[in-house]
C-alpha cells in the first residue's frame, strides 16, 4: 500500500469537513429561500425515516404473491366460461399470449370440479395474500405519516385493496388490448386514458390507508407519481421491448419471466412506499390541492352550505364566515 504523509491526508481531511460544511450552508440557504427545494428534501427525509426502500420492497414481493393466486382465479374462471366462449378468443380479447395462454387453453380441458377447485383455491389464496399484501401498504403509509405504524387492515379496507389491485391489473391488460387492435398511434391515446385511470384507482387505495387527513386532494400527489410510473413501465413494456422479452423467456424459461416480474414489481412497490412520503410532505408543506380549489369564487360557496363537504375535504368550519369586505353592512356615518 501506498503511505501517504501525515500531513497530506489531515489536509485533504480538513478540505473535505469544508466542502461538506459548504455544501450543508448551500442547502440549507436554497431550502429556506426556495419552498420547492424545502420540499424536496423533506420528501427525502420523510422516505430515508419511514424505511421507504425496504418497505417498498416488502410491497412488492407481497404483489407478485398476490399476482399468483390472481392468474390461478382468471384460469379456473375461465375454465368455468369456456363452455359459453372459446379459450382463443379469452386470449385475444386480453392480449394473453406464452405460457399463460397456454394455462388458458388447458383450463378448458380439464373437469367442472377441477375447474371449481382452481377457481375456489385461487380466490382463498387471493385473501390470504391481499391481507398480507394490505398490511404492508398499511404499515408503508402509517410511518409515512407518522401515525405510529400501524399495521392493522380491517375488512372493508382488504376487499378495497384488493379490488383496487385487481382492477389495476385489468386496466393494464386493457390498455395492451387496445395497442394490438388499433396500433401504436392509438396506444398514445390509450396510456392517457389509462393515466386517469390509474390515479382514480390509486386514489382509491390510498383512501382506504392511513393517513393524515381525510382530504382525498392530499393523495393526489403521490397517486399522480404511481400512475406515472405504472404507465412508464408499460410504455417500455408494450413499446420498445416486447420481442425481447419474448426471446428472454425462451431463452431463460421461467426463472427469467419470474425475474422480470419481480424486478417491475419492485419499482411499483417502491413507487408505492415513496408516494406516501410524497403525500405527507407535500401536505405538510403546502396544504392540500382542496385548498386552492375550494378558493375558488363559485367552489368556494360548497362547503359553506355541505358539512358533508366540509368534512370530508377536512375544511375549516369558518368557511361558512363572510369573506372580509364582501356582503358587510355600511357602518353609518
Amino acid at each position: 500500500m501506498l503511505d501517504l504523509p501525515a500531513g497530506r491526508v489531515a489536509r485533504w481531511q480538513s478540505a473535505a469537513t469544508e466542502r461538506t460544511k459548504s455544501a450543508t450552508s448551500w442547502a440549507a440557504g436554497m431550502r429556506e429561500h426556495n419552498p420547492v427545494v424545502d420540499a424536496g428534501f423533506l420528501i427525502y427525509e420523510r422516505d430515508r425515516v419511514s424505511a421507504g426502500s425496504v418497505l417498498g420492497s416488502a410491497i412488492a414481493f407481497r404483489l407478485f404473491l398476490f399476482f399468483v393466486p390472481f392468474l390461478l382465479f382468471c384460469v379456473g374462471l375461465v375454465g368455468l366460461v369456456s363452455g359459453h366462449v372459446d379459450a382463443d378468443s379469452i386470449s385475444n380479447a386480453g392480449s394473453i399470449r406464452g405460457q399463460l395462454a397456454e394455462q388458458v387453453r388447458s383450463a378448458q380441458d380439464k373437469s367442472t370440479t377441477a375447474k371449481l377447485l382452481t377457481l375456489v383455491t385461487g380466490l382463498f389464496l387471493m385473501a390470504s395474500t391481499g391481507r398480507s399484501l394490505a398490511k404492508s401498504l398499511v404499515a408503508s403509509s402509517s410511518l409515512a405519516w407518522s401515525a405510529r405504524g400501524n399495521v392493522t387492515a380491517g375488512t372493508r379496507a382488504l376487499a378495497a385493496i384488493v379490488g383496487v389491485v385487481s382492477s389495476l391489473i385489468l386496466v393494464s391488460f386493457a390498455i395492451n388490448r387496445v395497442r394490438d387492435e388499433a396500433g401504436t398511434a392509438a396506444a398514445g391515446l390509450s396510456f392517457g386514458a389509462g393515466f386517469v385511470a390509474y390515479v382514480v384507482l390509486i386514489v382509491a387505495l390510498m383512501s382506504t390507508l392511513p393517513r393524515g387527513t381525510s382530504d382525498p386532494g392530499a393523495i393526489l400527489p403521490g397517486a399522480a407519481v404511481v400512475a406515472t410510473v405504472i404507465v412508464g413501465m408499460q410504455m417500455i413494456s408494450q413499446l420498445y421491448i416486447p420481442g425481447k422479452v419474448a426471446d428472454a423467456s425462451d431463452l431463460y424459461g421461467g426463472l427469467g419471466i419470474v425475474v422480470v416480474a419481480l424486478g417491475w414489481l419492485f419499482i411499483l412497490g417502491r413507487s408505492l412506499s415513496f408516494a406516501f412520503s410524497v403525500n405527507a410532505a407535500l401536505f405538510e408543506r403546502f396544504g392540500s390541492l382542496s385548498t386552492p380549489i375550494f378558493a375558488l369564487p363559485v367552489v368556494r360557496l360548497l362547503p359553506r352550505h355541505s358539512r358533508r363537504i366540509r368534512e370530508y375535504f377536512a375544511i375549516a368550519a369558518d368557511v361558512n364566515r363572510p369573506d372580509e369586505g364582501a356582503d358587510m353592512p355600511q357602518s353609518a356615518e
